[in-house]
């Protein structure tokens, strides 16, 4: 699978190209990996809304930087995801503060009182493809992983 996509600017921001025949756009990505994200976080973030995924690990350094697929429930790449790193939430109040950034409501599981830690992983950058792809499922339970690895 060739994980080489042609960027270009449309009027929402940057859009992804994958027909040959369109123009090359002003910046190329190469797909390195892939992140399993539900619904409808999966979509918050490549719409850009989200702009903090809250996991229970950090984001391991090898995907710092770059280009993930992002790979929904349906077995679908909805688009990419580039992480800058993460943090660790050492209380309640920190988590809290962060919201408009992870938009994690306090009766979801995933909340930082329902957690044993809390980790948000700061998004970079992130685009919506203009179709989904099919994905195949990840091989193990981590959720991320990268492509031929």
């Amino acid at each position: 699978m060739d994980c080489t996509f042609n960027l270009s600017r449309d009027r929402l921001g940057l859009r992804l190209l994958r027909s040959p025949w369109e123009p090359i756009g002003e910046r190329t990505m190469k797909i390195q990996g892939k992140v399993y994200i539900r619904e409808p976080w999966a979509r918050e973030i490549v719409q850009g809304r989200k702009t903090i995924e809250t996991a229970h690990i950090g984001l391991p350094e090898r995907f710092k930087g770059q280009w993930l697929h992002v790979q929904n429930e349906h077995r679908q790449y909805i688009g990419a995801v580039r992480f800058s790193g993460s943090k660790r939430y050492d209380d309640v109040q920190t988590f809290d503060d962060d919201f408009k950034h992870h938009k994690v409501m306090s009766c979801s599981p995933y909340h930082y009182n329902h957690r044993k830690r809390t980790f948000g992983w700061t998004i970079s950058e992130a685009i919506a493809y203009n179709e989904p792809l099919p994905a195949q499922p990840l091989r193990s339970q981590f959720r991320l992983e990268h492509i031929g690895g």
